[in-house]
């Protein structure tokens, strides 16, 4: 199994130029906490940070203004994770536990965005097989 086959391909971009107020409306509308940045100049899709609701408050909140002055270039994690599309499961936990991130970008050899995997979604993928292993085990 690989990060592809569990990552969902679903998923939901911004820029870093975008006011605060833009991707939170964004969230809203597609029901999600996370979006993933990308530069704004490449097409396909290469990442460049994730902006979470937390950064959003956050980054309102520290710099005592609203969503409308500040960009998410101002909040996002700009240090970011991404994880290989033919990635294992087991090591794409590794990465993620490190880096102490949930999320995650998935890419393409090419850098180019294919989806986002979460480490509930990893954990959930690991903690199948090894039922289906002890399963086997079992007969």
């Amino acid at each position: 199994m690989t990060v592809d086959e569990i990552c969902s391909h679903e998923v939901y971009v911004v820029k870093a130029s975008q006011t605060l107020a833009e991707v939170a409306r964004e969230m809203q509308k597609h029901h999600v906490e996370v979006l993933v940045v990308v530069d704004s100049k490449k097409d396909p899709f290469r990442p460049v940070g994730i902006v979470t609701v937390g950064d959003i408050v956050r980054g309102s909140l520290a710099r005592g203004t609203d969503l409308n002055n500040l960009k998410v270039g101002d909040v996002m994690s700009g240090d970011l994770l991404t994880v290989f599309e033919q990635t294992d499961p087991s090591t794409a936990i590794e990465s993620m536990q490190c880096r102490m991130v949930r999320r995650a970008p998935v890419v393409n050899a090419a850098g180019e965005l294919i989806g986002i995997v979460s480490l509930d979604d990893l954990l959930l993928a690991v903690t199948s097989d090894a039922d289906a292993f002890a399963e086997l085990a079992d007969r």
